[in-house]
């Protein structure tokens, strides 16, 4: 991925470079290994909510990502919508006209690998034609598309698994093992293999959930129903539901539930506030019920968890 204007600063450790992002809406820090002219292995390490990339240019790149934790939002043909989750990988083609890359549980960790086919110098492809790398055929995987997402064979999960835990001192000569390794056996992959069948959605259906997602976080302590929740943004309960829980990874009320306890876990580090506020200050009425709820989460009832973090 390419993080264009959020990039802050940059260090130069000599086999790979560390650059420092931050926006308004979170920090983050990528790591760039060359791999071989042309090719970079990226380890994305982002809690933000969103990242504008420069734009491409007239330049042929292939992106191939592969998603470790969070959710990463992919567009396709500027309006259709669909979401990476742990596990999923993709390949892509960066449009050249300037769009966003958005992270909606504001963070993401995963490895990033960009193809730039007029940057491939004769030896580097010499050394691809002799282990039975096709790039092109790697290229016509997304022919006429913006994106490519599958869920990962066991091969491609054991090659990126390898590459999250590899220790420093064989790192970069790994990387480029490990990289080849990937190209031979996309190589082998048919298009549309094993492709995840997943929904998409509009950029209107998107643009409405997360406008409900940012009210039920600014009304923490209050409730609403599905039905209400889905009215105050003219969309179907139905659709509401579906494309809540593939944005957001988890039901409305699920995922409203896990925030909850995430800011009473805060609030108890805090320890300005007794637990019974703390309870209705995100929307638990009934204190037993946020203490059980707090229990189920966290493995320690509120008050065992304030005494261990306050």
């Amino acid at each position: 991925m390419l993080y264009g204007e959020a990039v802050q600063n940059e260090e130069d450790h000599g086999t790979y470079r560390v650059y420092h992002l931050k926006n308004n809406s979170g920090l983050g820090d990528i790591t760039v290994y060359p791999v071989f002219p042309g090719v970079e292995l990226i380890y994305n390490d982002l809690h933000l909510r969103y990242c504008d990339p420069p734009t491409t240019g007239a330049r042929q790149i292939i992106e191939i990502n592969h998603c470790q934790l969070g959710r990463y939002e992919c567009n396709f043909r500027k309006q259709d919508y669909c979401y990476m989750e742990p596990g999923d990988f993709s390949i892509s083609s960066p449009c050249d006209e300037k769009c966003s890359h958005c992270f909606p549980l504001n963070h993401y960790h995963g490895i990033s690998i960009t193809i730039d086919m007029g940057q491939i110098d004769s030896q580097t492809m010499k050394l691809m034609e002799f282990l039975s790398i096709d790039l092109k055929h790697i290229a016509s995987l997304i022919k006429n598309r913006t994106y490519f997402i599958l869920r990962a064979s066991d091969m491609i999960e054991h090659i990126f698994s390898e590459l999250y835990t590899v220790r420093d001192h064989i790192k970069f000569g790994y990387i480029k093992v490990k990289v080849l390794e990937l190209f031979l056996m996309l190589t082998d992959l048919q298009p549309m293999e094993k492709e995840i069948d997943r929904p998409y959605f509009s950029k209107s259906q998107i643009d409405a959930v997360k406008q409900i997602h940012d009210f039920i976080l600014n009304h923490i302590d209050e409730h609403y129903t599905l039905e209400q929740l889905a009215e105050r943004v003219d969309i179907s309960p139905t659709v509401m539901k579906k494309c809540f829980k593939c944005v957001y990874g988890k039901s409305v009320y699920a995922y409203l539930k896990k925030c909850r306890l995430e800011i009473a876990a805060q609030l108890l580090t805090d320890g300005e506030m007794s637990i019974g506020e703390i309870a209705v200050s995100i929307g638990y009425d009934n204190p037993a019920k946020f203490a059980s709820a707090f229990k189920q989460e966290y493995g320690l009832s509120p008050s065992n968890y304030k005494k261990l973090n306050g």
